[in-house]
Formats: C-alpha cells, structure tokens, sequence
C-alpha cells in the first residue's frame, strides 16, 4: 500500500481533531469530537457491516488502543454502542487534554487500521472520506492571495 496514500488518511484524522481557533479546548472538548466522529463512522459502516459489526469493530478498537491507554479498555467486552461510546465520553473527559489527544487519535487511527485490513485503503478511504475534517486548500500558482 503506498505510503503516501495512507498518510492522508492519518493526516485527515488530524486534522478532524483540530479544535477551532476561537475556543479554549479542554479534554471535554476532545471527547465532543471524537464521539461526533465515531458516530460518523458508525453512520457509514451500519448499512454495510450492521450495528453488531460496529460494534465488535468499536470494541476491537478499544481492546487494541489499550495496550498503549490501559485505562481505555472495559471490563465487559460485550458492550452496546451506546454504551461503548458514554464509555470512550466518560474516560476522555477524566484525562488530561495532552492524553486525551493521544488516544483519541490512537483510537480513530485503530478503527481505521482495522478497517484498512479487513476491506482495504481503497474502500476504507471511500467509506470514510466524508467523516474527516477536508483537506484545507492548496493555492494555486499564479493566484493572488
């Protein structure tokens, strides 16, 4: 897989991770977005994989971030959505906002990983594309800024 390609993908989840410039960003602030962001990707993979489907992802995900955020994985293994998500909100919120950063990005970037192995970059890019944060414009040669 070229390097290249996979790279704009982790530079997307960057970038959807960036807090606006007008708000003092807090760890609240953090959790805000990744949940937004894993409902996003929820949204997108239900009608292919299922709510069942999301869910194992989302717990894998979990399971494997933990290795690096040993305070991110649940006890119960067998969580719902929902559930799941007010877990990820509840302990993102306790952190601090440096931690909080790492492993919301370790977290998006694991639910992608899993997803790029499982259905390939090409389909995972498709199916994601509309989640992350755009791509901000490149100025073209000879415009005026």
């Amino acid at each position: 897989m070229p390097v290249a390609e996979r790279e704009l993908i982790f530079d997307a989840i960057r970038r959807t991770l960036v807090t606006p410039k007008d708000c003092n960003p807090d760890s609240s602030l953090v959790a805000q977005i990744t949940i937004s962001t894993l409902d996003k990707i929820a949204t997108q993979l239900e009608p292919m994989i299922g709510l069942h489907g999301v869910e194992v992802l989302f717990s894998r995900s979990l399971y494997l971030a933990g290795k690096e955020f040993s305070w991110l994985i649940p006890t119960d293994n067998r969580l719902e959505k929902a559930m799941l998500i007010t877990f990820i909100n509840e302990h993102l919120k306790a952190c601090e906002l440096n931690e909080a950063t790492k492993t919301s990005y370790t977290l998006l970037a694991t639910v992608t990983e899993l997803l790029i192995s499982l259905i390939g970059i090409s389909l995972t890019n498709r199916l994601l594309e509309p989640v992350w944060a755009p791509q901000p414009p490149t100025p073209q040669k000879g415009s005026k800024s």
